[in-house]
């Protein structure tokens, strides 16, 4: 039987790519080739939100913000899904076998809106928690609905709590990260406004934006040093705006502490630049 090389592989990720300012990078290849050799398939991830209400947070029981509703996901909306069902399809005509890790990214309140905002004082963390949990199995089941092979669900705080050491923070300084830093700013103003993230839910001060985007940072640093140690064969499908600059922030770290680095690749369209 004839061995089954990367190569087709790469060139329909290319044939994928939406992105101008990318192409297969030899760390893409060595981590596909990787995962090919060492499971016999592709392993991809990529990242979800879950669905969130923050008027609630504002309210009697300010845990229900967190929706449970996996038809609210954020994986389905924008073409997303269906780009990577595209993409599987054809890798499985070459005769690969891709897998995908849905990576639910269940901390952000915890380590950059709280922080800042302040955590309302009736919210009941166990309660928010089995909430977290009942959304992924429901997202668990909706996905198999349209996603027909091998895929997992992972909320990224279960993971976290695998390991033992803390991290130290990254380094922001830089000139690049102050301009990502300023991009940031942008994105989380908008995210307060109207059909933004956390609609309903008071605006920031400038001067709490900016502490919320630094934390922000700091916590996709530390995302992308765990997944990175602990997925070391998966390939990001990057599908966060603005995505190149979503991969910069996973990686931070990584590039600070020579670790090593998550390859990512573009399968969906770039509505920025950066």
């Amino acid at each position: 039987m004839e061995k089954i090389t990367i190569t087709n592989a790469l060139d329909t990720i290319t044939r994928f790519n939406q992105s101008e300012d990318w192409q297969a990078t030899a760390l893409v290849e060595q981590t596909l080739g990787n995962s090919l050799s060492l499971t016999g398939n592709l392993e991809f991830g990529v990242f979800t939100c879950p669905p969130i209400n923050a008027r609630l947070l504002l309210s009697d029981s300010p845990e229900r913000y967190i929706l449970t509703d996996s038809t609210q996901n954020n994986f389905e909306k924008g073409g997303i899904a269906n780009r990577i069902i595209k993409l599987f399809k054809e890798l499985i005509e070459q005769r690969y076998n891709p897998t995908l890790r849905v990576i639910i990214g269940d901390t952000d309140e915890i380590d950059y809106f709280f922080p800042v905002l302040g955590q309302p004082a009736r919210l009941n963390l166990e309660v928010a928690e089995e909430r977290k949990d009942q959304y992924a199995k429901n997202l668990e089941q909706r996905l198999k609905t349209i996603f027909p092979w091998t895929f997992t669900i992972d909320r990224y705080s279960q993971i976290d709590l695998l390991f033992d050491d803390q991290l130290s923070p990254p380094s922001l300084e830089s000139s690049s990260l102050q301009k990502d830093l300023k991009v940031e700013q942008g994105q989380i103003a908008m995210a307060f406004r109207e059909a933004g993230y956390y609609e309903g839910y008071p605006s920031p001060t400038s001067d709490e934006i900016k502490e919320i985007c630094r934390l922000k940072f700091q916590t996709y640093a530390y995302q992308g040093c765990r997944l990175g140690e602990f997925f070391p064969n998966m390939t990001l499908i990057q599908n966060e705006f603005p995505l190149l600059m979503r991969t910069r922030m996973l990686n931070i770290l990584n590039q600070q502490t020579n670790q090593r680095i998550i390859p990512a690749i573009y399968p969906i369209a770039d509505r920025s630049k950066r």
